[in-house]
């Protein structure tokens, strides 16, 4: 019980839940950021971009988010691992299907998103620098093949998990250069604090107001929101 006088409740057991549960598991929960369309299309987008073996449902949540539940463990995994998709240039999100999951509490800080270095001189076009890269800007997910390969030398081109609640890194140093960082998708960044949502000559921010001051906002509940929950209360693979 949680305190709170004259609130009836509804007691699950365990095994209860798994049995509840079992179904869902092959589910990933997705919002397009930014932007809203309809449910049907978004769907055909989905199957164009993910292009799976298997077919999938697409559940609508509300508040922009869809739970998609598929028939192949395996496509449910390599749409959950297999780097950020862009849909109309704004970014689907996915993250593990969870249960207790409401969408007017959640709140996506973690999104996986690719960067350009433009002009990155081609000895630098290294696996290791650029994983350095990814490690200061965020956590690094994957390289594009081209830049693996050494097939695009106009710039690199590198996945990383960014936390959007931390001020975003406009430039970095690379040896002897300086090297402009360029985040795709997100239309709309003030580089004067490192914020996603508007752009500097519109900055409203003190500088105070750079940092989260939401009293639960611990790292424990971000990782949570970004890579859904472990062991038996997971839904997704």
């Amino acid at each position: 019980m949680d305190g709170i006088p004259n609130k009836p409740e509804v007691l699950i057991t365990r095994q209860q839940k798994k049995e509840l549960r079992g179904p869902w598991r092959k589910t990933l929960i997705v919002k397009l950021q930014g932007k809203t369309i309809g449910q049907d299309l978004l769907t055909g987008l989905m199957k164009k971009v993910w292009r799976t073996m298997g077919d999938f449902e697409v559940l609508e949540l509300g508040n922009g988010f869809s739970l998609v539940k598929f028939e192949s463990l395996e496509d449910c995994s390599n749409v959950l691992t297999g780097g950020p998709r862009m849909i109309f240039n704004h970014y689907l999100t996915v993250q593990r299907g969870r249960p207790d999951f409401q969408t007017s509490l959640v709140e996506i800080s973690y999104i996986s998103i690719w960067l350009r270095l433009l002009e990155l001189h081609i000895e630098y076009c290294d696996e290791d620098v650029l994983n350095q890269v990814g490690i200061i800007i965020g956590k690094p997910i994957r390289l594009d093949d081209n830049t693996t390969l050494a097939t695009e030398t106009e710039y690199a081109h590198l996945c990383v998990e960014v936390d959007f609640q931390q001020s975003l890194v406009s430039k970095i140093s690379i040896g002897k250069i300086t090297q402009l960082v360029e985040y795709e998708g997100i239309h709309a960044i003030c580089f004067k604090y490192g914020k996603a949502g508007h752009r500097e000559e519109a900055c409203g921010l003190r500088p105070w107001e750079n940092q989260s001051t939401k009293e639960d906002d611990t790292d424990d509940a971000k990782q949570e929101v970004a890579h859904g929950l472990t062991g038996e209360d997971k839904f997704g693979p």
